[in-house]
């Protein structure tokens, strides 16, 4: 811990300096700045301030550059970064430099060797827009510049780069069209720019080349897709993510071939349909269908993990999950019939949240409580429960109880003094 010590500027032929993940917190020492010899230099993960200097430039020879997670090192990025000839990796994530990107980027592309293949300046305060000199790095294979304050729209030479598996541009301020460039990045893996600003229509042949997708993240933008129905994608994703797009009134039929999808996200995407059968049979780990027009009846959920299919217009009695479940929002639907099959499942001994408010579920809640032992969050208010408040719910301690809008009686479990929030209203 405390200030990096200048002594190891004098160990002039060090090729090798790790220091990450300590606690130091002083300025970085114009002493690094001469070790010419330098090939490797990580200080990421501590508490360096200040700026970077304009001395970086000499170290001529690093290839490795990590300095990401200091949260207090701002400032503009010296051009000097144009004598970084040799640079491969380049991590400055996790920092409040500020400057315009396209700088930045002009900077590094003045070294014609074009050996970059990684840069990651997430969660900055880089502002502007990117240009065309972004499709000067053809070996580039990674990069990220999400969570900063990039503006305009995504240049078409973003299709020059090849190499390219990894690229994010998530919680920015871009705009205009989705590019058909996507559609040329034959080696991309994972693509997210979600929470832009981007519009239109997407085609099919914005994805004629991605064969090798597995994440697809792109929530929150304004963008229609509406593929032929029988337009079979290029990809098998593990990832997709398509929140706020408008995807509907049809249930995405492509999404069958989808044989290795965990996380699915297509809530508030304008489908008004009954949910297939087929889509019953997909396994995943995250499912969010909220804020749709979904009909009909779910006999089972295969979902491992968390599932939120809250605001639709499911109807029928409540569906079976499985034993992993540990999240499940059924809220604002018309599920009706008795509680009994979900709470006395033995098996759910690992159920955190559960919300089954606004829905038609009649009946007694069940005395059956015992197992649920990590419940922290039950809301099954709004509904048309009657009898007694069982004692065994008591017995869970959820922080959060919502019972209101109910016809039930009796005394409050002893362990009501525990609860965070209680309403039985």
């Amino acid at each position: 811990e405390g200030p990096i010590p200048d002594y190891f500027g004098n160990i002039s032929f060090l090729k090798v300096l790790d220091l990450r993940s300590n606690e130091l917190n002083s300025s970085i020492p114009n002493s690094l700045y001469s070790l010419y010899h330098l090939q490797f230099l990580s200080l990421g993960d501590n508490q360096l301030q200040g700026t970077i200097s304009s001395a970086i430039g000499n170290l001529s020879s690093v290839t490795h550059l990590d300095l990401s997670h200091n949260d207090m090192l701002e400032g503009r990025l010296p051009t000097s970064l144009e004598y970084l000839c040799k640079l491969k990796e380049m991590d400055l994530s996790y920092n409040k430099i500020e400057g315009g990107i396209s700088e930045i980027l002009q900077s590094l592309s003045r070294c014609r060797s074009g050996s970059l293949e990684s840069l990651d300046m997430a969660d900055n305060q880089l502002s502007g827009h990117l240009t065309d000199q972004l499709g000067q790095f053809k070996n580039l294979s990674y990069l990220s510049l999400a969570q900063n304050k990039i503006s305009g729209p995504i240049p078409s030479s973003l299709g020059e780069l090849s190499s390219l598996k990894f690229f994010d541009v998530s919680e920015n301020q871009l705009n205009g069209t989705f590019p058909l460039c996507f559609g040329q990045l034959e080696s991309l893996e994972t693509l997210d720019f979600g929470y832009n600003l981007l519009e239109g229509v997407v085609l099919e042949t914005h994805f004629s080349y991605l064969t090798r997708l597995t994440t697809l993240k792109a929530s929150h933008n304004r963008l229609k897709f509406e593929p032929n129905s029988s337009w079979i994608p290029p990809f098998q994703c593990r990832i997709i993510e398509l929140g706020h797009w408008n995807l509907g009134p049809k249930f995405p039929h492509w999404l069958k071939f989808q044989k290795n999808l965990s996380s699915l996200d297509i809530s508030h995407v304008g489908i008004s349909d009954v949910m297939p059968t087929w889509f019953l049979n997909l396994p995943t780990e995250y499912l969010n269908l909220s804020s749709n027009q979904l009909t009909g009846e779910i006999s089972y959920l295969n979902v491992g993990d968390i599932v939120d299919l809250s605001s639709n217009s499911f109807t029928g009695p409540l569906p079976r999950v499985l034993s992993s479940l540990r999240f499940l929002f059924l809220s604002n639907n018309s599920f009706s019939g008795s509680l009994h099959q979900l709470i006395c499942n033995p098996s759910l001994t690992g159920m955190i949240t559960l919300y089954i408010d606004t829905n038609l579920l009649n009946g007694e809640i069940p005395d059956c409580w015992n197992h649920w032992d990590v419940l922290a969050y039950l809301n099954l208010g709004n509904n048309n429960l009657t009898g007694k408040i069982p004692l065994t719910l008591g017995q869970t301690n959820p922080s959060t109880l919502n019972l209101r809008n109910n016809r039930m009686f009796g005394e409050l479990p002893s362990t009501n003094a525990k609860f965070y929030k209680f309403d039985y209203a």
